[in-house]
């Protein structure tokens, strides 16, 4: 995008799903795997069971900062923004956030 005197910014988003998050995510997914189709009373339990472990855990208070990391999304992914100058010099490391756009 157009930065300042001819300058542009480039922003790279890589993802990074900390582990808890990747495990939380098959675990919900696993749970409501079957929430559309026709189950036996028994599947039902099963995944009625499962919801409720991870319900509990997310309101457990001894559990806030896994908490956070299975559910802040901004802990998944990295934006980083470089300047590109018309003289071909490379600014890197700008903090997208500090910017004056946010």
């Amino acid at each position: 995008m157009p930065f300042d005197s001819g300058s542009h910014l480039r922003l790279e988003v890589r993802t990074s799903i900390p582990e808890e998050a990747r495990v939380f995510r098959n675990n919900l997914k696993n749970a409501l795997g079957n929430a559309y189709v026709k189950q036996t009373a028994e599947q039902m339990s099963d995944s009625y069971r499962a919801l409720e472990r991870l319900v509990n855990d997310l309101n457990d208070q001894s559990k806030l900062a896994w908490r956070s990391t299975v559910l802040d999304v901004r802990q998944h992914v990295t934006i980083s923004c470089n300047e590109h100058r018309p003289n071909g010099e490379v600014e890197t490391g700008l903090e997208p956030g500090t910017l004056s756009g946010g």
